[in-house]
C-alpha cells in the first residue's frame, strides 16, 4: 500500500514539473493595441480571401456610430457549402490578439450567419454570410 502512494505521489509530483515547466518555457499569446480599426477590416476581409471570397465580392455599408466611431457592415453571398464556421474561427482568432470578441448566430431559417465583433460594450463590425445556391451562367438565345 505505502509502494501506491509513493508511485502516486511520484507521478503528482512528475505532472506538476512538467506543467511548471511549460508554463516557464511557452511565452504568453501577443496582444495588440487597436489603435485602428482598419487591423479588423484586414483581419476579415484576408479571412474571407483565404476560403476564396475576394475583396471585391464584399458589399459593405458604412454608418457612423458618433464623432469618433464608423461602423462597417460587411455582406457577402457565398454557396451553400461554404465553410462559415471555419471563417468565424479564423476571423476570431485574428481578433483575438485586439481584444475583440467575435460571437456568431444564424437566422431562424440558417440562410445566413451573422458575426458581431465587439469590444467591450462596443460594436465594432459586422459580418453577415448570406447562403444561396450558385447561380449558373444562363445560354444566350
Amino acid at each position: 500500500m505505502l509502494k501506491k502512494k509513493q508511485s502516486l505521489f511520484s507521478l503528482l509530483l512528475a505532472g506538476c514539473a512538467a506543467g511548471l515547466l511549460l508554463l516557464l518555457l511557452i511565452p504568453p499569446p501577443k496582444t495588440y493595441l487597436l489603435h485602428d480599426l482598419g487591423s479588423l477590416d484586414r483581419v476579415i476581409t484576408q479571412s474571407l480571401a483565404a476560403y476564396g471570397i475576394p475583396a471585391g465580392r464584399l458589399q459593405v455599408q458604412t454608418s457612423r456610430v458618433d464623432s469618433l466611431l464608423t461602423r462597417r457592415d460587411y455582406t457577402v453571398q457565398v454557396p451553400l457549402r461554404f465553410p462559415a464556421t471555419r471563417v468565424h474561427i479564423a476571423i476570431a482568432q485574428g481578433a483575438h490578439p485586439y481584444g475583440v470578441k467575435v460571437l456568431g448566430s444564424y437566422n431562424r431559417d440558417e440562410t445566413a450567419l451573422r458575426l458581431t465583433l465587439s469590444y467591450g460594450p462596443t460594436l465594432l463590425r459586422t459580418v453577415e454570410m448570406q447562403f444561396s445556391e450558385p447561380h449558373e451562367p444562363q445560354p444566350l438565345p
